[in-house]
């Protein structure tokens, strides 16, 4: 049975031969004992515009038409775990609102009594 001193200096030759940065050099060994014992690395993360468009393109590659992007936009969603927010109830009513600067325009000083 091989010592422990031999296994460590075998993995620090294979490091070194490898011709690995110091980064590298320090992941390999944890890379190697993780195979080892059956360790596999979790998915990368991904944002939800790459969802979107790998969701996107595989719709388009299937011959989706029009409707690709809803089914981007739901498949993304499941994908991320993201609920749809419910849409409020009633009606909205739109204003348009203009600012006012303190300053009284010439109608209003028409309208006004000198003193």
């Amino acid at each position: 049975m091989p010592s422990i001193f031999s296994l460590t200096a075998l993995m620090l030759s294979a490091v070194l031969l490898s011709g690995c940065t110091a980064k590298q050099a320090i992941k390999t060994p944890v890379n190697i004992l993780g195979a080892l014992f059956g360790y596999t690395p979790p998915p990368p993360q991904t944002t939800m515009l790459e969802e979107l468009n790998q969701a996107y393109e595989m719709c388009k590659a299937s011959g989706g038409g029009e409707e690709c992007v809803q089914e981007a936009y739901q498949t993304a969603q499941q994908a991320k775990g993201i609920t749809p927010k419910a849409l409020p109830k009633g009606t909205v009513i739109v204003r348009e609102v203009k600012e006012t600067t303190g300053e009284k325009t010439p109608a209003q000083t028409a309208g006004e009594k000198s003193p």
